[in-house]
């Protein structure tokens, strides 16, 4: 479990193997948020989450593609979700 101020997040990494075998499952539970995925050659992928949403990665979006939520050094209080400032 992680718990992410408003405005933090985590930077772009493929979870590791050994730590985490087969899926890997997040819940966000406070907010709405933002997770980029990224793999050389495609187009980055930005898929909102809404509050108290669960995703699964497994397959290719767990093993080829990297994913990360964006943050500032000193914060990210905001998102932009179809052109909408959505506040973390």
């Amino acid at each position: 479990m992680n718990h992410y101020e408003p405005g933090r997040g985590i930077g772009q990494h493929i979870d590791t193997i050994e730590g985490f075998e087969g899926p890997v499952v997040s819940i966000s539970l406070m907010s709405d948020i933002v997770i980029n995925f990224k793999k050389e050659g495609e187009e980055e992928l930005a898929l909102h989450l809404p509050a108290k949403c669960f995703f699964l990665i497994d397959g290719p979006s767990r093993y080829e593609w990297t994913h990360g939520i964006s943050y500032k050094r000193n914060g990210r209080k905001s998102d932009f979700i179809d052109g909408i400032e959505v506040m973390r």
